[in-house]
This record gives structure tokens, sequence and C-alpha cells, in this order.
């Protein structure tokens, strides 16, 4: 009896561990796929984006607000509305504009207004209608802000090969779903049939009998 406890509980602690793999792989495929979009949609690198949907995350805010409110400043960068607010854009190097500077300094500076309605007016400006969802990022410092960014686990901080992988791993799993709908189609056409002439067959045998007498048995 100890013996057969024993299968059960080896086969429950198996099944617990297959769940939480596949927890783990959906996990990081979510977050390493939902990196790769905010880079692309802001010009930001996929570690960057990491970083800030990490900490998003940390502040209870959702990452589509910042992703958002980083694609309106772009924007705001494009219609020369920094001068307006004597914002600077942060470039990089080579002279392109680095994003995620930008955003970092752009985001505390203009919590720093000290005007309320100036700087409701600021970030609406700069960053849209997402500027109060990512005002508790305003309300902080760069250095703190900084080092909340750097301070995202190494687990959590995707990179370019995590993100293929993932992207892989998606591309993999849609041609199984495709190859397993296949399968259920050429069965369900296979079975049709054979479920039809079942129909058939039993209808046909309660016409029949719906013909037969009722016979009396002998008292």
């Amino acid at each position: 009896q100890l013996s057969q406890y024993g299968a059960q509980a080896a086969l429950a602690a198996g099944a617990a561990l297959v769940a939480f793999g596949t927890k783990a792989v959906k996990v990081f495929q979510d977050t390493a796929l939902a990196a790769g979009e905010f880079s692309d949609r802001t010009g930001t690198s996929v570690e960057d984006a990491s970083q800030w949907l990490a900490v998003a995350d940390d502040f209870g805010i959702a990452g589509s607000a910042v992703q958002n409110a980083f694609q309106r400043m772009n924007l705001a960068i494009e219609g020369n509305k920094f001068e307006k607010y004597g914002l600077d854009v942060q470039r990089a190097a080579d002279g392109s504009i680095d994003a995620n500077a930008t955003f970092l300094q752009t985001a505390t500076e203009i919590g720093k207004i000290p005007d309320i309605t100036e700087r409701a007016r600021a970030a609406q400006d700069v960053f849209g209608r997402s500027w109060g969802d990512i005002s508790r990022l305003m309300q902080m410092d760069a250095k703190d802000l900084s080092a909340a960014l750097e301070g995202v686990s190494d687990a959590q901080v995707i990179d370019e090969a995590e993100e293929a992988k993932a992207k892989r791993l998606q591309a993999a799993m849609d041609n199984l779903g495709d190859a397993f709908l296949d399968l259920q189609l050429a069965a369900g056409e296979e079975l049709s049939e054979e479920i039809a002439n079942l129909s058939e067959a039993l209808e046909s045998f309660r016409d029949i009998a719906e013909l037969i007498p009722d016979i009396e048995l002998p008292g």
C-alpha cells in the first residue's frame, strides 16, 4: 500500500512539474514578445523595453500605457513640442535620438514643474492621455527612476537572442496548432460519413420496429 501511495505521489509531482514547465514557457514567451513589441514601437532596445515593462509592473502600471507614452513622446519630438517647455532631447553618440534616456529625463523633468496646471499641460502635450497612467513615474527623480530600471533582475531583462527564441517558439506552436487542426478536420471528414451511415441505420431500424405489431405474451 505504501508503494501505491509512493507511485501516486510521484505521478502527482510529475504532473505538477509539467504544469509548472508549461506555465514557465508561456510566461517567458509572453514577456519576450511584449518586450520586442515595445522595442519596435518605441525605438528603444529590447533590453531597455523589458526593463520599462518590469518597472511598470512593479508600480502597477500597464505596460501598454508606458509604451503609448513613449510613442506620443516621439511624436512630440517630431512636432517640436519639447522647446515649448524647455525640454532636451537626449541623443546617442551617433546623433540619433536616444528614446530611452529622453523618456527618463523628460518624465522626471515634467514631474518637477511646480504649477499643477502647467505640469498637466506639458504632460498632456508630450505624453498624451497616457500621462495620467505614468504619473507615478513622473513623481520620481531621474536618479531614483534610473535605479529602479537598473534594479530589474537579470531574469526579467530580455535580450535580442531571447526575443528571437520566443518568436521561434511562437511559430512552432502555431505550426503545431495548424497540424492538430488539420488532423481534426481529416478525422472529422472520415468519421462524418460513418456517423451519417449509423444514423440512417438507426432510423431504418426504428421504422421497422414501428411496423411490427404488438405481441401479447401468454399469461
